[in-house]
């Protein structure tokens, strides 16, 4: 193994003293920033994502009923309507614990 890594080695050490080697496009710092943060935000959003499905999959668990879509996060009464609920069902998982 490691002998054919030295023949790549000096094959290659060859080609860069001949000037065979051929250029590779390399990104701009900034373009390589870029796709750094949108590789984030999607890590991000993936995420927050996961969250949301497990809190659903709580609310369904529990037998509790929320809005579907995007109303169920941005509205803000929802947080009313669910604490009361939510409150009941640990009640009744403290209960079911003992």
């Amino acid at each position: 193994t490691q002998d054919r890594y030295r023949r790549r080695f000096e094959a290659l050490a060859r080609m860069a003293a001949m000037r065979e080697l051929k250029t590779v496009h390399m990104p701009s710092e900034a373009i390589r920033e870029f796709r750094s943060l949108v590789k984030y935000r999607k890590t991000l959003d993936s995420r927050v994502n996961k969250s949301k499905c497990t809190i659903r999959v709580w609310f369904v668990n529990q037998g509790i009923t929320i809005d579907s879509g995007e109303k169920t996060w941005n509205d803000r009464s929802c947080a009313d309507r669910l604490v009361p609920q939510a409150a009941g069902s640990m009640q009744r998982l403290r209960t079911v614990a003992r």
